[in-house]
């Protein structure tokens, strides 16, 4: 599992990007050193195609789902804007972010 620290950077319309960073850290490691960061995770469908999804966590600071969603999280392979698919499974374990733009490689949705 990769784990990806975010950098914060504030935008005019009140949300904020958050932009990853590649990085060595072990999960346990980011825990206590990021203020957020990503989790890659790969699922593999019906059809065996393996899309990949990234979990954001916020090991600092408690969020609901709609605290969550002021922030644009962008994907570590191509920089695009991901979309939340799942809502958070706890406050500070928050939702699932997809790569439309990585995921479709091939046409597949």
């Amino acid at each position: 599992m990769a784990v990806y620290n975010l950098n914060k950077t504030d935008h005019k319309d009140g949300t904020y990007g958050l932009h990853p960073q590649s990085t060595s850290f072990s999960e346990e490691y980011a825990e206590r050193m990021c203020k957020f960061y990503l989790t890659d995770e790969y699922v593999k469908d019906a059809h065996g195609n393996v899309d990949t999804f990234y979990r954001l966590h916020s090991p600092r600071t408690a969020y609901d789902n709609n605290q969550a969603l002021i922030y644009d999280v962008h994907c570590p392979k191509c920089n695009a804007l991901m979309r939340q698919v799942s809502t958070n499974k706890d406050y500070y374990t928050l939702g699932y972010y997809e790569c439309k733009k990585c995921n479709n490689k091939g046409g597949r949705r």
